[in-house]
């Protein structure tokens, strides 16, 4: 009885086995080519994209998670994607780059596994294209041990334009650009609040007129925009230069910031009224009497700039 029972387990656990495999729905891109449908045997990260907001597969990607409302993880490998245009998401998806901990060494700095080594999974604009945009969608985007970098813009948003919440952890915005605002990001909350949180994340390299990490859209709808900001544990360093940034970090319309355990360094401002943290109201700038900057146990060290908080 013992033995058939332990049969009948096994043949279980085979007949399951299957099953087990076909509910993996994360699409895989394996190609650093920015394709786009024109390869059956290649999922770039352009076509991983279109193939979770259709639902379907598309390019040499899988369909994904083809349940209504249900996030796609893409997933990526070791090595720089880089894009010959942004890339406009329309559905909720995760992009989750290889993992660079190394579970064989212990940090240093814990004295417990693992070891965080350095990202090795970086989509780049080549110093002529936004990354992302999700303006005209609205849609969520999360990115996990990826960096992105060399964004550029012409108008705002050098890596990032967001207007749905955005959530980075593990990951890092470097050497992007926009000739406007919001060198790293530019962040929109037309119709209703939205969030935005970076986490354990370095903004590094970034440059813009006004903000030349994070800038936002003031006002939608003659109303003003509210938003949720989250940067906790992150590094914002070397953001800036000399000749024509005006502010770092820069809040308006109806914002609710929390920077917690953050450095905050060597970052440069440099017009007669700039600033590192730009959080006033002024013309053509407005910011609400209900807005709140919370600032936690953060390191603000070695900035150049008119004003390091302007309040």
């Amino acid at each position: 009885m013992k033995n058939y029972k332990k049969g009948l387990l096994c043949i279980m656990v085979l007949s399951a086995m299957p099953l087990i495999a076909a509910e993996n729905k994360t699409i895989y891109v394996n190609t650093f080519d920015d394709e786009d449908n024109i390869n059956a045997d290649k999922c770039s990260l352009r076509e991983a994209v279109q193939a979770a907001s259709l639902n379907k597969a598309y390019g040499g990607c899988s369909a994904g998670n083809t349940l209504n409302g249900q996030k796609d993880i893409i997933q990526l490998e070791a090595g720089e994607y880089k894009l010959e245009k942004e890339i406009s998401p329309t559905s909720q998806i995760i992009i989750q780059g290889k993992s660079p901990a190394d579970w064989g060494k212990k940090s240093p700095l814990t004295n417990d596994y693992p070891l965080m080594g350095k990202l090795v999974s970086k989509i780049s604009g080549q110093n002529k294209t936004r990354l992302f945009n999700t303006l005209g969608s609205e849609s969520a985007l999360t990115l996990l041990d990826v960096e992105l970098t060399k964004g550029y813009s012409k108008g705002d948003g050098g890596a990032l334009y967001v207007a749905g919440p955005l959530f980075m952890d593990n990951s890092a915005i470097t050497a992007s650009k926009s000739e406007k605002s919001g060198g790293a990001v530019y962040f929109v909350a037309q119709n209703s609040e939205k969030s935005l949180s970076l986490n354990h994340t370095l903004v590094e390299g970034n440059n813009a007129i006004t903000g030349s990490v994070l800038a936002m859209d003031c006002t939608a709808n003659l109303i003003k925009t509210k938003a949720k900001i989250s940067i906790t544990n992150s590094s914002i360093v070397k953001n800036g230069n000399l000749n024509n940034s005006s502010s770092t970090l820069d809040f308006c319309g109806y914002v609710v910031a929390n920077l917690s355990a953050n450095t905050i360094a060597k970052n440069i401002a440099s017009s007669s009224n700039s600033s590192i943290i730009n959080n006033v109201d002024s013309t053509g700038h407005p910011l609400s009497l209900l807005s709140s900057l919370i600032l936690n146990s953060n390191t603000i060290v070695e900035n150049t700039a008119n004003n390091i908080l302007y309040y």
